[in-house]
């Protein structure tokens, strides 16, 4: 085999002749120098790092991806606000209990007066009050212009306290020696037209007594129970629900 022999061998020897330390040395130095990072990158691993020694300035920008990050292990608060999407609304919760009354606002301005509302419906009456004391006696008043008035006992006899010309009174005779009761003749100081009669209830009384006087006689005895009658002469008839009846009266004249 050609190139094998005492010449190769002499090539050897030419080589080994010129190795120094310092040749060595140098040779390993470049051979560290290009292949030793990719050899430290190749088996440096967890453990050879001390714990939080790696920086971020030690990590090449955009050189971690998704599969360089265990799932699960970050946190909302590990991404910058506003780039997690917010999640739905979860359901209301329960209403807390009512806090403390707080003190009374101030007064506002008074508004503006509002429109006049439709009157109401009228009210049920009310019960019946109770009759209140009696007032004083007033003062005597000015005389009546009445032309005669009178009060009349129910025997006929003219209470002359209460009475303006009226002469007489008296219980009219069905007969000369029989009283009529409830007829009553009267005998006034002048003509009257008209004559107003009223009824005062006395205790006990029959409900329903009224009375009418009839006037001017004119001196017809035919159609009176009064004796002489003239034009001045007043017959009053005073009825109860069961006829004639004995009763006071008053009388009024004009």
């Amino acid at each position: 085999m050609r190139g094998v022999g005492p010449n190769h061998d002499g090539y050897r020897a030419r080589v080994r002749s010129r190795l120094t330390y310092a040749n060595v040395m140098a040779s390993v130095a470049v051979f560290v120098a290009l292949g030793g990072s990719s050899y430290a990158a190749a088996t440096i691993g967890s453990r050879e790092i001390k714990d939080n020694s790696v920086r971020s300035a030690d990590v090449r920008d955009n050189d971690i991806s998704s599969k360089d990050v265990r799932n699960g292990s970050l946190l909302a608060g590990d991404f910058k606000l506003g780039q997690i999407p917010a999640g739905p609304s979860g359901a209301p919760g329960a209403s807390g209990a009512t806090g403390p009354q707080g003190p009374p606002g101030a007064s506002g301005d008074t508004g503006a007066e509002g429109a006049k509302g439709e009157t109401g419906a009228k009210g049920e009456t009310g019960a019946k009050g109770e009759t209140g004391a009696k007032g004083e006696t007033g003062t005597t008043g000015s005389p009546g212009s009445a032309l005669a008035y009178a009060r009349v006992e129910a025997t006929g006899t003219l209470d002359t306290a209460h009475s303006k010309n009226v002469v007489s009174s008296a219980t009219a005779y069905s007969s000369p020696s029989t009283p009529q009761p409830g007829v009553y003749c009267l005998e006034l100081s002048a003509v009257a037209e008209n004559a107003v009669i009223s009824i005062p209830r006395v205790g006990g009384d029959p409900m329903g007594i009224t009375g009418y006087a009839a006037l001017p006689i004119n001196g017809d005895s035919s159609t009176s129970w009064c004796p002489d009658p003239t034009d001045t002469s007043v017959q009053v008839f005073i009825f109860s629900p069961s006829g004639l009846i004995a009763h006071p009266f008053y009388l009024a004249f004009n």
